[in-house]
């Protein structure tokens, strides 16, 4: 006898379920209260997932042209942010992923978002550009003189 023994998961991974995109997984996000997980694939579709079952509860495709790259969600567990490879910005509603709003920031990936730690402001970037957003998604300011392109965001208390 080999003496291997076959023991239990432990620690936080855990056998549960899975699911396929129709591209390469590039984002995901849980929501605020843990009972849905958003899959963005690189071909620019979305999916929402229900947390335990792994049900698909929407789907949507080729959102942004060229494809996806950045997604937020708000902690009011009402919206989503998705940046994609066409410059625009596009606010969705988490329940159905219906669009609420889209925002043309320019020519070039919107690679990077981030939420500020209260959720109140965003930032995106833009190649060289640095753009940020207040709570309804209206511009405060921007910053276009970066030396090279944004490789990431963090806000700092």
């Amino acid at each position: 006898m080999s003496g291997v023994v076959k023991q239990e998961p432990k620690g936080l991974l855990r056998s549960g379920w899975s699911s396929i995109v129709e591209d390469y997984a590039i984002v995901g996000e849980w929501s605020s209260d843990g009972k849905m997980l958003i899959v963005g694939d690189a071909t620019g579709g979305l999916y929402a997932f229900e947390g335990t079952s792994g049900r698909l509860l929407w789907e949507k495709h080729r959102l942004h042209n060229q494809g996806l790259l950045s997604m937020v969600l708000y902690p009011d567990g009402q919206r989503l942010v998705t940046g994609g490879q066409d410059g625009f910005l596009i606010v969705r509603n988490i329940q159905d992923g219906k669009e609420i709003l889209s925002i043309e920031l320019g020519k070039g990936w919107i690679e990077h978002l981030a939420l500020s730690p209260n959720g109140q402001r965003l930032a995106a970037s833009l190649s060289r550009q640095i753009v940020v957003f207040d709570h309804d998604l209206k511009e405060l300011w921007k910053y276009n003189n970066h030396r090279s392109t944004v490789s990431a965001l963090v806000w700092a208390n």
